[in-house]
Parts: C-alpha cells; structure tokens; sequence
C-alpha cells in the first residue's frame, strides 16, 4: 500500500546566506500576523517587519478616530469663541447707546459712569 501527500509550500530566500526556508501559506500567514521569528536551515532569524491589512486598517480607523475628536475639538472652541464675539458686539452696542455694561442704566456719560461707579471694571469695556 503506498499513501501520498503533497503539501504546497513557499519557498523564501534567507537574506543572510540564501538559503531557503519552506514555508507553508498558512504558516506564512501566522507569521506574517504576529510578526514572530522564523529561522533558516542555518539558524538566521527572519520575521516579516511590515504590518498586515489587518493592522494597516486598524492604524487607519484609529487615525480616523483621533482627527474626529479633534475636529470636534475645534468646533467647539469655535462655537465658544463666536459665542463671545457676538457678546462683546452687544455689549459695545449697549455702551454706544448709553447703556452701562455693568448695571445696565441708562447714563449720559458712560465713561465717567464708569470710572465713578465701576472702577473695578476697568479693564473689561
């Protein structure tokens, strides 16, 4: 009785003597997938260095995730800043018509309103 197998294997160069190194797909594909060391006939380790599709799409997904949160981020400040934009132009619209930005009264002369009734604020009208 005579059994015969074949199995179908890759043959790869060893970079440092070449000689060659068979290699099953499956077993190409593990090693490829964990980045693991392999060795020739005469002991030189080899790995596969470049990262799969698996591991490409990842990176990619997670690059995705982190411009996400800072454009976000940004629309937020944005949002914020436009916010104290249109305060401050409501604010000088007020001041323009005599209207005191601290108490909100009516007065002829804002800025002696100002320097009399509010010194504390000085900085901010």
């Amino acid at each position: 009785m005579t059994v015969k197998q074949s199995l179908k294997v890759d043959l790869i160069p060893c970079g440092m003597c070449r000689s060659y190194i068979a290699l099953a797909p499956s077993q190409q594909d593990d090693l490829k997938a964990t980045h693991a060391s392999f060795y020739c006939p005469l002991g030189h380790a080899r790995h596969y260095p470049a990262k799969n599709d698996a591991e490409l799409l990842t990176d990619e997904q997670r690059k995705v995730r982190e411009l996400k949160a800072h454009q976000d981020e940004l629309l937020l400040v944005v949002g914020v800043q436009k916010r104290e934009i249109a305060n401050q132009k409501r604010k000088l619209a007020r001041v323009e018509k005599g209207v005191c930005p601290e108490c909100r009264r009516h007065c002829v002369n804002v800025e002696r309103h100002m320097q009399n009734k509010h010194p504390e604020a000085r900085g901010e009208a």
